[in-house]
């Protein structure tokens, strides 16, 4: 089974992106939320993929984050979580190593759509 991490600092989100993560077969190990909390689970738990909000509060927003994760865990997966458009995104995204989009309000089938990607 693949492990996940969610990364919203939108807590009602993050519960909600959980309870379709878990209905797709997959095991969230833990909500974060911020870059500090990611980097300690990655570190503690291994996940498989990150679905990774892009406007987090605090010390540094989801594309700063996917840029260090990536560095250090290139095997991870990350798709992104956002209430923007991809096309508003696309100069800050240009240089930015991520598996998968998903614009916000994220549904079961956006959700399902994207992780099946992943895998193909």
């Amino acid at each position: 089974m693949k492990k996940v991490i969610i990364a919203d600092d939108n807590l009602l989100i993050a519960e909600a992106i959980k309870s379709y993560t878990e209905m797709l077969k997959y095991k969230v190990i833990v909500i974060c939320r911020n870059k500090k909390e990611i980097l300690l689970e990655i570190e503690k738990n291994k996940p498989d993929i990150i679905l990774l909000d892009i406007s987090m509060e605090s010390d540094s927003d989801g594309i700063t984050a996917c840029k260090e994760i990536k560095i250090n865990f290139n095997d991870i997966y990350i798709i992104f979580l956002t209430g923007y458009p991809i096309i508003t995104l696309k100069k800050e995204l240009k240089h930015v190593n991520y598996d998968g989009y998903i614009e916000k309000p994220v549904t079961f089938d956006k959700l399902k759509n994207s992780l099946d990607n992943l895998f193909v």
